[in-house]
């Protein structure tokens, strides 16, 4: 009887088993119960999808010198000031400030980049230029090339930073094999001139303008000196027609943007003088244009 008795509760115990913690009952032939510790499988479970968030990257708009650069962000320019490297100023003095922002130019015009800070220097520096890290999408570090092909120097400002071991390796590497500005005479050799001083410069453009001004005299049937009669300028200002980059001075601050026609003669001086001194205080955000107020 017993028998029948044990399969009777077996089947009332599997039926009342939750589905899913169900386990299974075994009747022993002695009539004992007792309850697999195998349980059933559970169904696997879908690995799961990680999405990485893709890398931000910045349009560049434009290479100021070789080492600044005018980024695009959200719609407006910001100006990027690279760690870790200094180029040579871009002046009338020397032709390795504009080879070093041609090389520049060459290597990341119009490239979408990828910026990087550094946790050991400061975010921004006085002018309120981003100071990073320039990566091309290829992942090359463009602030290490550039002293790599001999256009930078090394730049340690206050404290060291994330790259310096290697830049100082690539600023070795480079003076060795004599690249970029250290090739021995890279420049044309001029004879240089003295500058006038700021007081003379003055004097100069004074001078200039009596001299525009000035009114000839002829003799008349009577011997008597008579005026002749010249034509009124329109103003004797030297922004009349704009003052061109061959004659400015780079002895003082001399200029204001009044003195300039078009903001492409102020950007020639700006230049000129070194972009990064701005000595006439022609770019008053620090951007790289001078007078952007002008045509």
């Amino acid at each position: 009887w017993w028998l029948p008795a044990g399969l009777f509760l077996l089947s009332l115990v599997n039926y009342l088993a939750p589905a899913s913690d169900s386990k299974p009952i075994i009747l022993s032939p002695t009539g004992e119960i007792s309850i697999s510790a195998t349980s059933a499988p559970s169904p696997a479970s879908e690995p799961a999808t990680t999405h990485q968030p893709a890398e931000k990257t910045y349009q560049v708009l434009k290479v100021i010198d070789g080492d600044t650069i005018v980024v695009a962000v959200e719609g407006r320019r910001q100006t990027v000031r690279l760690i870790g490297i200094d180029t040579p100023e871009m002046n009338a003095n020397t032709c390795t400030g504009l080879l070093a922002k041609q090389a520049l130019e060459r290597k990341i015009s119009h490239q979408a980049v990828r910026l990087e800070s550094d946790p050991t220097q400061d975010q921004t520096d006085k002018y309120q230029r981003w100071l990073r890290y320039v990566f091309l999408p290829d992942g090359e570090l463009v602030n290490q090339w550039m002293i790599a092909q001999g256009w930078a120097k090394e730049y340690t400002y206050r404290r060291a930073y994330q790259y310096q071991a290697q830049f100082r390796q690539a600023q070795q590497q480079a003076q060795s094999q004599k690249l970029g500005i250290w090739q021995p005479d890279i420049c044309p050799t001029n004879t240089p001139t003295a500058s006038p001083t700021p007081t003379e410069a003055k004097q100069q453009v004074l001078s200039a303008q009596d001299q525009a001004t000035a009114t000839p005299t002829v003799k008349s049937s009577q011997g008597l000196p008579t005026p002749t009669p010249t034509p009124t300028p329109a103003t004797t200002s030297a922004s009349a027609a704009g003052l061109p980059a061959s004659d400015c001075l780079c002895t003082g601050n001399l200029y204001n943007c009044s003195d300039f026609a078009t903001q492409a003669q102020a950007q020639a001086c700006l230049e000129k003088c070194g972009v990064k001194q701005d000595i006439h205080k022609l770019d008053r955000d620090g951007d790289g244009s001078a007078c952007e107020s002008l045509p």
